[in-house]
């Protein structure tokens, strides 16, 4: 709790000296809510037009007919988890899993 109380007096401090202004800011224009909290029809098409920066009315349908081919993903392809478990495990040296200094990338 120390360090709860030092950042809560510094960010007081800066409000009380004008340095930082604080501002009510509705849950509705938090474009970061996205990420956490499923957003349905409108609310959905607005923040993934700020966050992708595409037009509000984009539809995947039709960026797909635009695409050339080649970038396309192939039909029924699919990742190899098994050569991705294997590549992960390569990365782990050994010295690291001696010492408990590693973490799972899958």
């Amino acid at each position: 709790t120390k360090h709860i109380k030092a950042r809560y007096f510094n960010i007081t401090d800066k409000v009380d000296s004008g340095d930082l202004e604080l501002r009510y800011e509705p849950t509705e224009s938090m474009w970061s809510d996205i990420l956490n909290k499923p957003k349905q029809g409108q609310a959905f098409r607005e923040f993934r037009a700020f966050l992708m920066n595409v037009p509000k009315n984009y539809d995947d349908e039709v960026e797909r007919l635009r695409t050339p081919a080649d970038l396309l993903p192939r039909e029924g392809s699919r990742v190899d988890t098994d050569t991705l478990i294997t590549a992960a495990k390569g990365l782990m040296s050994t010295g690291d899993k001696a010492r408990g200094n590693y973490r799972s990338v899958l």
